[in-house]
């Protein structure tokens, strides 16, 4: 019977101090937090959250609720201009490591060439490199030099 009731003590303390709280200024949801570490100034505990996604939350009279048609539109306006940048970042960062790789293709067939016109090295009957291959990667779109 001690065994029952210091168990049902330690379960009823869990029940009081887990919370489910969100940040205002983040909408960062955290779930199962001990409540006395989150204050009702920055945090609201225990929010009723509304049936939409997270992407279209935001906090009103110290509620979460779901944003409005337009304003929906202005989020996946605002969504869409962040993936494109982010799509055009990722293209000039292919772009320029496509470019060095050129550079440094260049820079090792000049040096073979100056080598072999010096006499360091004989000529080889198979060119070491002929052309400059580049792999993408479909999954990241990063791209490798093959060897």
């Amino acid at each position: 019977m001690k065994k029952i009731a210091i168990l049902s003590l330690i379960l009823c303390s869990t029940c009081l101090f887990a919370s489910n709280v969100i940040e205002k200024k983040t909408m960062r949801y955290l779930k199962s937090v001990h409540t006395p570490n989150y204050n009702n100034e920055n945090y609201i505990i225990n929010p009723i959250l509304p049936k939409c996604d997270k992407k279209y939350w935001k906090i009103k009279d110290n509620k979460v609720v779901e944003m409005t048609k337009a304003e929906k539109n202005i989020k996946d306006k605002e969504i869409a201009t962040a993936l494109d940048t982010k799509n055009a970042i990722i293209q000039l960062a292919n772009e320029a490591k496509e470019r060095e790789a050129l550079i440094q293709a260049r820079i090792r067939k000049i040096a073979e060439e100056q080598l072999i016109s010096e006499g360091v090295i004989s000529v080889a009957e198979t060119p070491i490199l002929d052309e400059v291959i580049i792999d993408t990667d479909t999954q990241t779109n990063v791209t490798t030099e093959a060897k």
